[in-house]
């Protein structure tokens, strides 16, 4: 999916709730908020984390437990970039380190490699950080 079919999907969503449910005014405005920052949110692959912390304060307060579900849009970190051919949900793997031998805690050794990982969901790239990745007994003796 693109940065934009991803966007009007969860418009779509939102407006299928909308029609669903007999919403308050304080509710309506809320719902076309979430909705307009979530839109925003696909269509830039960034946004403003506090922001959205605040926004979904105010889901929290103004919509019923069993709404709230159906509504929370639940994004991590940032992205740093535009990155519209991103998997829809996945752990994208980079910059391997070398393949190394490490002990377990309980004794015995393992191989395994670091490498960062950077976070997909929905499409938006959302972080990520530092990751043990397995690697095999071939790939240890070839990088020697």
């Amino acid at each position: 999916m693109s940065n934009e079919e991803k966007a009007n999907f969860w418009v779509i969503k939102y407006n299928i709730f909308e029609e669903n449910s007999q919403l308050s005014d304080e509710q309506m405005q809320y719902l076309n908020i979430l909705s307009s920052f979530v839109h925003d949110a696909h269509l830039n692959q960034n946004y403003n984390e506090y922001e959205f912390n605040v926004l979904n304060k105010h889901i929290l307060a103004v919509f019923e437990p069993n709404q709230v579900i159906n509504l929370i849009y639940y994004l991590d970190t940032p992205s740093i970039g535009v990155e519209p051919n991103a998997c829809f949900w996945c752990n994208e793997i980079s910059n391997p380190g070398p393949c190394e031998t490490k002990e377990r805690p309980q004794g015995g050794y393992y191989l395994a490699r670091n490498a960062t990982v950077k976070k997909y969901r929905f499409g938006i790239a959302m972080g990520g950080g530092s990751v043990e990745v397995p690697c095999t007994w071939q790939e240890w003796v070839a990088e020697g």
